[in-house]
Order: structure tokens, then sequence, then C-alpha cells
């Protein structure tokens, strides 16, 4: 390689396979490499800008913005690996220079996700501004939510490309830190004073014992946190998304070039970590430390935990680094230093790429209020791992609960939003008068008792089955579970029972943004069933025959009955889609938890015998007990319908439990017997 010339950041892809490092060329297949392009309204801008003015594509851009979606998706893939190739063959200044790009690029990036995400903010706020105000002109509202629906869009690909781009910088970060760590002394357990732990080959973290990151919550944490936290330890699950998963991914890559920095700044003698330890007196402590400190005569006295951080503007000031890290990560650090027998508890971390901040703590500072250190703690953490050992072994034993909120000990109905809604829904009247019924009804109701037999008297007056307009039971799968967080309709089922008779189904698969495909698959394939290929190049909901129908249904003033109505509305509203007003919308987990009687439910069961071989076959489990819960699964149960294994968290499936569970519950509510 000749002199001041180094490999193409892209892979040769644009004809060349050197660059002089610092050419506009080597520049612009750097923004490539790290998914710094993309593709709108057929050109393409760098990710860089200079004082604010846009700079004129180059041929290379133009020929990226030409990619599909899909393509760019591979492409932003291929980067990462390709990152991974060339930084084997850069030394340790260039490593050093390709993650200050990096971090430049990482502010460029934010600074225009920051104007995608105000563009977001104001079309939802026209779009908020519409639903109060406009009840007529509802193509008006359709295109607000179009727009609306555009602009998150938008947003959830700079998101991506910013995601991809930290990828590649993460790449150059782990190979200068590998360097780094294969040139220090490597400990060992037994070289940490009176320790008693030991080096294990596999394990995990997670399930086997309290490791540092669990400090927090058993300090801090309120009581619904720790059942929380509890169940998890308990199911073996590890609550994270795929957004956490790149970011755990990211944040590993980082770990050693952040111990390398620290070294450089601090002037300590860094050690690179044993692998996974546990203590042979102590079985709570199962962990494994990022890296270790050692004096002027070699003695290991500190731990260190590295942190790579993303602060942005909208991040809470105690996750800005500004005056320390935030506490769960010193009480990571302290009950990792506590439990080998260290002094210092350091918690170095990397904020956006770049920047480098350290801070150290004495392990027997306090952690709390009442002066507590963490060796303090001790007896809790164990305690805590006894009850998860013991609800492991004994499955069938009640599982932590988290208290309920003062004052709602039972749930009531209420003069509130929910209550006027579905008051509203079942009876297919506005809110306003359904708000003036319920609130004269709930005059002198003082007790939760009281308030559920008003609202039982109110619906029980009306059959909301017996309407001139259709009624719709509808069930979505998504690729997660929010759709504020970017998580995109993937199937729909829809019943659509119309007052002539007619019953019209619907049952469609959904394409989504290829890039999230590639990048994200479709959420929780294990519990759906639909793979990428089952979607790949199908319409996306926001095109499809389902949507244009449930529009034609709002637009005819259906009733929608779905099991969550605060979910079912979030769908179409996050999404922009479909404007569903929540007073429209039938929500079966809020009967079932405030005019439900379930143990009528019970006593019916038991008179017939259980003579639903269905029913009986479900509750065959626990005894022959009902499912008392209030999610679908429960309210069809003990409503005589079988939730089905083989039709759950199947859209239609869901859709059409719904319906006759829906149409049972209504007529053993009005006192008019079941159907099946």
């Amino acid at each position: 390689m000749a002199t001041g010339m180094v490999r193409c950041p892209n892979g040769g892809r644009c004809g060349h396979q050197q660059h002089r490092q610092g050419s506009k060329q080597y520049k612009e297949c750097l923004a490539r490499a790290r998914g710094g392009v993309h593709s709108g309204q057929g050109q393409m801008k760098p990710v860089l800008k200079g004082a604010g003015h846009d700079v004129e594509p180059s041929e290379s851009q133009m020929d990226m913005a030409r990619m599909s979606d899909v393509d760019m998706a591979r492409e932003a893939r291929r980067n990462i690996f390709n990152a991974r190739e060339i930084a084997l063959e850069l030394d340790g200044e260039e490593l050093l220079e390709r993650m200050d790009d990096g971090s430049a690029m990482f502010y460029a990036a934010q600074h225009e996700l920051s104007q995608l995400e105000s563009e977001f903010d104001a079309k939802k706020r026209q779009y908020d501004i519409l639903r109060a105000t406009d009840t007529i002109n509802t193509p008006k509202i359709h295109q607000a939510s179009e727009e609306l629906y555009e602009a998150k869009v938008a947003l959830d690909g700079k998101r991506a490309e910013l995601d991809d781009a930290r990828a590649v910088t993460a790449e150059y970060a782990r190979e200068s830190g590998d360097r780094f760590l294969a040139g220090v002394q490597k400990a060992s357990p037994d070289m940490l004073p009176g320790s008693s732990m030991v080096e294990l080959e596999e394990g995990d973290v997670f399930t086997s014992g309290i490791g540092g990151r669990d400090a927090n919550v058993i300090i801090n944490g309120s009581r619904g946190d720790v059942a929380e936290w509890m169940n998890e330890k308990i199911e073996g699950k590890k609550p994270e998304t795929q957004a956490a998963k790149r970011s755990l991914a990211r944040g590993n890559a980082w770990e050693g070039e952040i111990l390398r920095r620290f070294s450089e700044r601090s002037g300590m003698t860094v050690l690179a970590p044993p692998g996974l330890m546990k203590d042979l007196r102590d079985p709570s402590a199962v962990f494994a430390v990022d890296g270790l400190v050692a004096d002027d005569s070699g003695n290991i006295v500190g731990v260190v935990e590295a942190k790579s951080v993303t602060v942005t503007d909208n991040t809470k000031a105690s996750e800005r680094w500004e005056d320390g890290p935030p506490e769960r990560h010193i009480l990571q650090a302290k009950r990792y230093a506590s439990k080998l027998g260290l002094q210092k508890a350091i918690v170095a971390g990397v904020i956006n790429d770049g920047e480098m901040k350290y801070y150290e703590y004495d392990v027997n500072d306090p952690v709390d209020r009442d002066g507590n250190t963490i060796a303090d703690y001790e007896d809790k953490f164990r305690e805590m791992h006894q009850k998860i050992r013991f609800h492991k072994e004994n499955p069938n034993e009640p599982r932590p609960k988290a208290p309920k909120r003062r004052g709602t000990s039972t749930y009531a109905p209420d003069v509130n939003d929910s209550s006027i809604n579905q008051l509203a829904a079942w009876n297919g009247t506005s809110y306003r008068s359904a708000q003036k019924t319920l609130a004269r009804a709930m005059k002198g109701a003082s007790t939760p008792r009281a308030k559920r037999e008003a609202m039982s008297e109110l619906l029980r007056s009306n059959n909301p089955l017996d309407r001139k307009t259709p009624i719709v039971y509808l069930d979505f799968e998504m690729t997660g579970f929010s759709p504020g967080a970017g998580a995109r309709i993937i199937q729909s089922g829809i019943v659509i029972s119309h007052p002539d008779g007619r019953e019209e189904v619907i049952d469609e698969l959904h394409g989504i943004d290829p890039r999230d495909l590639y990048r994200n698959g479709t959420g929780a394939q294990d519990v759906h069933g639909i793979s990428p290929d089952m979607i790949r190049g199908k319409e996306p909901f926001h095109k499809s025959h389902a949507q244009r129908r449930l529009r034609d249904m709002v637009d005819e003033g259906a009733v929608f009955v779905g099991a969550n109505a605060q979910a079912v509305e979030g769908v179409f509203a996050r999404s922009g889609n479909v404007d569903m007003r929540p007073e429209r919308i039938v929500d079966t987990m809020w009967h079932s938890r405030n005019v439900e009687d379930k143990q009528a439910a019970v006593d019916r069961m038991a008179a017939s015998g259980a003579s639903n071989p269905d029913l009986a076959r479900a509750t065959e489990s626990r005894g022959g007990a009902l499912d008392m819960s209030d999610k679908l699964s429960g309210f069809a149960e003990r409503n005589g319908v079988f939730y089905d294994p083989e039709l759950s968290h199947n859209a239609l499936g869901d859709a059409q439990m719904t319906k006759r569970a829906f149409e049972n519950f209504v007529g053993t509510f009005r006192g008019g017997g079941e159907r099946r």
C-alpha cells in the first residue's frame, strides 16, 4: 500500500481499492460505509453538512439513492462486516481517526434526527387538533393521519441509519480495544485479595445469580419493580427489544476501547478481566466485570465498569453523566468491588462515541439515606436469590405480585374517560351524552360496589348487538408491543358483523419497510408464527384492503370490539392509518375488570358440570379452575369459549374468539343466556 493511502472504507464498491486518506472520494466512501446517506425524493445528501448548507450529491451518492430499501438494508449490514475486515489492517492512529469521524457523524445525524422529531411532533399536534375539532370532514383527518404516518416512517428510518452508522464505528472500537487488552496482563480470580471467586467456563449471569446490574432494583426499586424483576429472573426472561440488543452489542464492542482510554486518561494500570466468575461461599454472586485496576505494586485495588453512553437533547438529567453516572452504574461497580474485596469502584463511559468521562468511588461510601454500604445489603441479595431459586424449583407456588396502588385495590368504574368511552361505545351515543348519563347514574355512588352496580344497570338497559351500524371485531399481530416505539402491523384479523346478518371476514398479512424486516425480522416470531418470508413483498397495512375497509367502517359509524381498546386505538393513532376514536371501541378487558361477574362464571361452570368439553380440556391443567385473568384468554374462557392455542396469537383467530366471547358475555350479562 502506497504511503498516505488506505483501503477504501466501503470495500472498493466505488471502483477503487485505495484512497488518499482525507480525500473527497475517501470521505464519500466513509459516509456510505457508515450508513450515513439516505434516500429521499430521488437524491442523496451527505450526513455532514457545512454551516447549514446542502452540498450537491456526488455520483456515488446518486447511485445509492437508486437503491431499493432492502438493498440499502443489506448494504448497511455488509458495511458492518466490511468494517470488521478493514479494522484489522488499520494501525492505532487510523482506528482513532475512524472513531473520531464516527463521533462527528453521530452529532450530525442527531441534528437531522432532531429536525425529523420536530416535524413528527408538529404533524401529531395537527392530527390531534383535527381529531378533537373536526368531526365531519373525515377526508381531512385521513390526510393528516397519512402525513403523520409518513413522518413516523422518516423518523424511524433516520434512527435505523444512525444505529447502522454507530455499529460501524463500534467495530473500529472493538479492534482497538482488543489490541489493548491483548497487550496487558490478564487477571485471574486467585489474584484477588481474600476472594473465594472462581472462573466459570460457561453460564448466564441473568439467571444464575445476583449480578451488579441487579443491585439497583433491590436497593432502590419499588415493590412493583422488585416483583417484576423477580418474575423475569424466575422465568429466565431477558426483556430486550431488538433496539436493546443492538445497544448491548455496541456496548460490548466498546468495552476494551473504554478501558484503553481510561488507562490513558487516569494513568492507572488496567488488567484484562477474568471471564464469568462465581463465589464459592456465596451462590448469589455470579458475575463478570469489565476491567480491573492495580496499584504501583501490581496489587489489584479496584473494578472498572465500562459504559457506552448515548446522550441526546431529550435525555433526562439523571442519565446525562454531567455530575456522574446514573446510580445504577455506581451500584453495579460497588457490588462487584465489594464481592471481590476491592476498595475502588470506577465507572468509565464514552459519551456519544466520543467524549471520555470516568468517576471513582470508595466501596464503603453509603448507598442509601440510612448510611448503609453495599456490603450491608449482602444479606438482602442472598435472600432474594433464595426466593428466586425457591420459585424456580416450585413453579406451582404463587409468584411475587406487584402491590396495587392505594385507592385501586379493586377496579371500579367512575366518571372518567375510560368509563365514558365504554358507555358511549356500548350504547352508540356521543362522548358528551354518555358523560352526562354516567354522571347522573354515579351521583351518590361512593363505594366501588355501588359504582359497579350503577354502571352495570346502565349497560343492561341497552343491547350493543342490536344496532343499525356494523360491529367490527378485530385483532392485530405486530412486530412489537408499542406502535409508538416503531412496532408495525404485520397481520390483521377482522370480522365485520353487518346489521342484515352478513358476516365479512378479513385475514391479511402485511409487509413492512424492507430495511426493518431485514434488520429486525417480524418480532416475536415464536409467538405469532409469522416469518419474514411470509410478509416479504406484501402491501403494508396503510395500503391494504383491511385498512380501507376499516376506514369505511369508521365512516359508517361502526362500533369496534377488541381485547384492549387503548392498544387498538394506539395502533392506529401512532401508525397514522385510521382515525379510530376511543368512544367507538368496546374494550373486553375493561368489562372484565369493571363489570363482569367472574364469580357467576365460576358458578355457571360448576352448575354445568363442565359440560363444555373444550372448556373442560382448557381448565384441566388448573384443576378445573377457570382462567380469571382480564386478558382475552380469561374473558373468552369465562364466557364459554375455548381459548384455542392453535388459534391464539393469530389475528383472525383472536378476532373470532373475541366475537363469540363478547356475544356470550352480552347475553349472560343482560340475563339472556349464552350463545355459542
